[in-house]
């Protein structure tokens, strides 16, 4: 599962005011259940001490070297995907979610992509298969590669194929942007 650290939750950047997501447990309340420790993400209304019929801020359009950048994401984890989208969203990132090796190909033979986030542990395959595929085709994709894994030796072998980053979960989302903006890549 892909989960967003090390924050407790997200403001927007425009507004110290407005609350966007936050995840955990409210205080008091039990931990969740299914013994996977994994802690709920919360989507709240935004909120502005301004009363109804103050003038509203406009919000800024995206920088125009993101208007346009299409981001891939390939994630199995529906809830984990559908936050990053969000995010991705509003920082002005044109998202595309897909779960599996072979709809990832399918959306990279309809339009080319200029970033993916790549799972590496997928329903029907090895990520890494995505990854070869875009180097070996000499795409202009930049591949940002998250895992949970390990095992040094397997994350060796992933280096060796040419991501542009790897991230290891939870993501750290400020590294996650500063990957997508490909601002200290490897």
């Amino acid at each position: 599962m892909t989960a967003i650290a090390p924050a407790e939750s997200i403001w927007d950047s425009r507004s110290s005011d407005v609350l966007l997501a936050s995840w955990g447990t409210p205080s008091g309340s039990p931990a969740p259940s299914d013994g996977s420790g994994n802690l709920p993400l919360h989507f709240t209304a935004s909120w502005s001490p301004q009363p109804d019929d103050a003038p509203q801020a406009r919000p800024s359009e995206p920088p125009p070297s993101l208007a346009k950048c299409r981001v891939l994401l390939v994630e199995d984890d529906s809830t984990s995907a559908n936050a990053l989208r969000l995010l991705l969203n509003y920082r002005g990132y044109d998202v595309t979610v897909v779960e599996t090796v072979a709809d990832a190909l399918a959306a990279m033979r309809e339009g080319q992509f200029d970033r993916m986030i790549l799972d590496l542990m997928l329903p029907d395959g090895d990520g890494t298969a995505l990854l070869q595929h875009v180097r070996e085709a000499n795409l202009p994709t930049r591949v940002i590669v998250t895992t949970a894994l390990n095992d040094t030796a397997r994350v060796a072998e992933i280096r060796n194929l040419g991501p542009d980053r790897i991230l290891r979960k939870p993501i750290n989302l400020a590294e996650l942007l500063r990957g997508l903006s490909g601002k200290g890549m490897q």
